[in-house]
């Protein structure tokens, strides 16, 4: 009695060589060695795109850095030669809207011969009549001046002795009256001696602090906000409640521009927890 054959029987690939006196040569697998060279090759591909983007952060990193150096070089040799220091962008973003002529009358109203103007520096408002003399007065042109899109509040820290961690916690709110949602970045430094720039610490840890300030913006945390949101980060091995005594906030907008930067007092907040 016949065995009934199998019509769908599993289909298999030969690749047969016929040399010119007749001989032949088989290579059996022939699919499963194409697949294997088509893997190998997105692999291969895959890996140079990598790599190839590795290369292009790093370089822009060198790049600022190379930039930073040019930059302090400047500065130093301004400083040996006695001029003055080249122009740089304020580490604070102020909205400042210019004065109507009635608005500039009325403020320099008082102002004579004997009430020299008082030059500031680089992020500080010009104090000028009796705004010098009334801190008052200052304090109230300052905060009018400046218009900041979102605000830092209910900034909280724990510490965890078990874990030997500080949890720090706040929520950035948006204050400004556009309507739409703002989104950027968010990086906190963390340091144990304010003057100490060696014994400061940027969370997110793939942060690098050149001068003191972060060095790309795009590693920090990042937010998308239309009321508020709650930010959550945490320093790991850190030995005590006390160990860091400053935390500064630095919040960018997605194009990487500082909107702003305010220094929390952790002396105040750190709490110890044992959970």
């Amino acid at each position: 009695m016949n065995k009934p054959t199998n019509s769908k029987q599993r289909e298999r690939w030969t690749l047969l060589l016929v040399g010119s006196s007749g001989k032949t040569i088989r290579i059996r697998w022939f699919r499963g060695m194409i697949i294997l060279v088509a893997t190998i090759l997105i692999i291969a591909v895959t890996g140079a795109g990598v790599f190839g983007y590795l290369y292009a952060k790093v370089f822009r990193q060198n790049e600022q850095l190379r930039q930073a150096l040019s930059d302090s070089d400047r500065i130093i040799t301004a400083l040996k030669s006695g001029e003055s220091l080249p122009e740089r962008k304020t580490d604070r973003v102020l909205d400042v809207p210019p004065l109507s002529p009635p608005e500039q009358h009325q403020d320099f109203a008082g102002e004579t011969a004997d009430s020299p103007a008082v030059e500031a520096s680089a992020g500080e408002v010009l104090v000028q009549g009796e705004e010098a003399r009334d801190p008052s007065a200052m304090a109230e042109r300052s905060s009018a001046t400046m218009s900041l899109p979102v605000a830092i509040e209910d900034f909280r820290s724990e510490y965890d002795k078990r874990r030997r961690s500080l949890d720090l916690r706040f929520e950035i709110r948006k204050i400004a009256e556009e309507s739409g949602q703002i989104s950027g970045f968010i990086i906190l430094v963390l340091k144990q001696n304010p003057e100490n720039r060696r014994q400061w610490t940027a969370l997110p840890e793939e942060v690098d602090l050149i001068a003191g300030r972060p060095d790309d913006p795009e590693k920090g945390q990042g937010y998308s906000i239309v009321n508020y949101k709650t930010v959550r980060f945490r320093a790991e091995d850190v030995p005590d409640a006390g160990h860091f005594t400053v935390a500064t906030v630095f919040v960018y907008d997605a194009a990487g521009v500082l909107l702003m930067e305010k220094d929390m007092d952790l002396t105040e907040e750190a709490s110890d927890t044992e959970d």
